[in-house]
């Protein structure tokens, strides 16, 4: 039996500008397994990043939280380390400034972030920069790579400063950087494009989470190292039981990598159930879209365009009436789906769609 580790329900994010308010994430409700992988895939700006950082609950401002829940079912050993002690906690109304969050920031889920070419201080070191993702407040003076690393894990993991270098050089050898021991005393300058994706993997994966979400861990790697960060995933998922939340556009990665998949639109959720079946049997339009825009080596007739989806991502200040996919829909059906406001809907043995096609008359 699947145990839940979060549980994301009814989940709300809005941003309050000048403009109007923009609904991020709205009504999204998913579970992420206890040692299970969950995908999530969507086009550019339909709320993946933000329900990344809502779990986090370290939204930019102006955004906030207005609704749902965000449950993480906390696993904590007791003092003498025998035993394990169960514990419930509501994430979105944490204080994002508090200790608990803190705690369990970079300690218990870790986040491997979008884009690493702004995630690295550049007058710190790759070893500075690990620590202190590690340590958001423990204010030690920080010039090295391998102090960021390090900084991180003494934050988290009862160790001294030199066995959490110890631990920094390990990781950067475990994320494919050359010369390791000498790299930790790199600068982000130093470091290439796809290094500094790496350093920013070694940051994440130090502290051996319950859970990482990797929001398009491997944009920036080319094919071998990519091969080679996902096997790394896939060992610490199996040898610490860790769940892995990963947001990629990358179908291919996913149809490897996860159980089960969320395929999310204008921040919501329009399709979910397990890869197998979404692949095999997509329901919701915008998801056989999606798959069929997939390039398909040595079935493509000469003259033959890629597949695309017609139309644009509507005006978030200004969203569709009743589905926000009709205007872009093959399947569009007037006078309903520009009216009516879809329900989630089982399509198949843990498969579910959020369309009016499927729901009863």
């Amino acid at each position: 039996m699947s145990e839940p580790l979060i549980e994301v329900k009814d989940l709300r994010v809005e941003f309050d500008v000048r403009a109007g308010i923009v609904k991020a994430v709205d009504g999204l409700s998913m579970t992420v397994n206890r040692g299970k992988t969950l995908g999530v895939i969507g086009e550019s700006g339909c709320g993946k990043s933000i329900t990344a950082r809502a779990i986090l609950n370290m939204i930019p401002k102006p955004g906030k939280i207005t609704h749902g829940e965000i449950i993480y079912h906390r696993r904590l050993k007791s003092d003498d380390g025998l035993t394990q002690m169960d514990d419930i906690i509501d994430l979105a109304k944490t204080d994002p400034d508090g200790k608990l969050i803190r705690q369990i920031r970079g300690g218990e889920i870790g986040m491997i972030f979008q884009e690493p070419m702004s995630s690295l201080t550049p007058v710190f070191t790759a070893g500075t920069h690990i620590n202190e993702a590690v340590s958001l407040h423990h204010l030690i003076p920080i010039r090295k790579v391998g102090d960021q690393i390090a900084e991180k894990v003494m934050a988290h993991r009862k160790v001294t400063k030199e066995e959490a270098r110890v631990i920094a050089i390990e990781m950067l050898h475990r994320v494919g950087i050359p010369k390791p021991d000498q790299r930790v005393d790199s600068y982000p300058h130093q470091l290439s494009g796809g290094q500094r994706q790496r350093v920013m993997i070694a940051i994440a994966l130090s502290c051996e989470p319950s859970m990482l979400i990797a929001d398009e861990p491997t944009t920036a790697l080319d094919v071998s190292i990519e091969a080679q960060i996902l096997d790394i995933m896939r060992d610490l998922q199996q040898s610490v039981n860790m769940a892995i939340m990963f947001i990629t556009h990358n179908l291919g990665v996913i149809s490897s990598m996860a159980e089960e998949i969320v395929v999310m639109y204008m921040g919501k959720a329009v399709e979910q159930g397990k890869v197998i079946e979404i692949f095999q049997n997509p329901k919701h339009p915008y998801t056989q879209a999606l798959l069929r825009s997939i390039p398909k080596l040595g079935k493509k007739a000469a003259g033959e365009r890629l597949a695309t989806i017609s139309g644009m991502v509507p005006d978030p200040f200004n969203l569709p009436t009743g589905c926000v996919f009709h205007p872009r829909c093959p399947l569009f059906m007037p006078g309903k789906c520009d009216k009516v406001v879809p329900k989630w809907t089982k399509v198949g043995d843990e498969h579910w769609a959020n369309c009016l096609l499927y729901e009863e008359a």
